[in-house]
């Protein structure tokens, strides 16, 4: 049996490396075990490799709670997350809400927002526009 701690990391060197689909595989070994409250970052790791692979659910459901549950950098992260699920999903009045709150703490880098798979579809939205020049 393999050691939650090498799992874990073997999870996130994928999402750094688009493996998303193996990612969520081992993500989802530590949570069977019980073992996903040991990581801070957990939910919005699990949560990002979904989105990835558009399983918009799967994703809303991590990023979720990542973000009901901590008030601080994970909670912007969590925010940004949401409210991208909410965009792809045709929320876009419940997405910018998220959005706002997610770059008014001034945690989430430019860089983070830009490298978005799905950035030119947001950027086509004059209310993210908005924020976005608002806010970097």
């Amino acid at each position: 049996q393999e050691l939650p701690s090498a799992v874990y990391y073997r999870g996130f060197c994928q999402i750094q490396t688009g493996a998303y689909a193996d990612a969520t595989k081992d993500y989802l070994a530590i949570l069977k075990n019980g073992q996903d409250t040991t990581y801070p970052t957990f939910n919005n790791e699990l949560g990002s490799a979904f989105y990835n692979l558009a399983n918009y659910d799967s994703a809303y459901i991590f990023y979720n709670k990542s973000y009901t549950k901590d008030s601080s950098d994970a909670n912007a992260i969590g925010a940004y997350g949401l409210a991208s699920v909410l965009f792809e999903q045709k929320k876009t009045a419940e997405a910018m809400i998220l959005f706002e709150k997610a770059f008014q703490t001034k945690t989430i880098p430019k860089a983070i927002v830009k490298g978005d798979k799905n950035y030119a579809e947001f950027k086509a939205e004059k209310q993210f526009k908005d924020l976005f020049n608002k806010y970097f």
